[in-house]
């Protein structure tokens, strides 16, 4: 335990356990947060979900429910300094591509054009009923 806890210690990135069978439900609601922060991510997440394809290259990925590869993705990246930096600045930039507000909207605007719904054109502002 003494071992581990050592280890740990110098790890500034951001720990996602998830347990099998539930880590593709839904994506975590701290994970944009997490991205954002620039620093790299140790998450459990089976190879092929919509969490692994958001954490890879992020920081490190292992399978759900072994606790031992978690350990080893801490590790790793607590002994690989550039490989941590290198995540963290991977996390920093799939934020701003995938979690900012403006590409949220914009992908949420495509969808409803793609639905045959009318969305208002770039820069009009909505007015209050009264």
């Amino acid at each position: 335990m003494s071992r581990f806890l050592i280890t740990l210690w110098p790890f500034t990135g951001h720990l996602l356990p998830q347990m099998a069978g539930v880590a593709d439900l839904v994506l975590p609601s701290k994970l944009n947060n997490m991205l954002a922060s620039g620093r790299p991510i140790v998450a459990a997440a089976a190879e092929g979900t919509g969490l692994w394809a958001e954490v890879e290259g992020c920081g490190v990925t292992v399978a759900p429910g072994d606790a031992a590869a978690f350990a080893a993705g801490i590790e790793r990246l607590v002994g690989d300094p550039e490989l941590a930096v290198a995540a963290g600045h991977n996390a920093r930039a799939r934020a701003e591509q995938r979690w900012s507000k403006a590409r949220i909207m914009a992908d949420f605007a495509q969808r409803l054009g793609e639905t045959g719904v009318q969305t208002a054109p770039a820069g009009a502002r909505s007015v209050d009923a009264q």
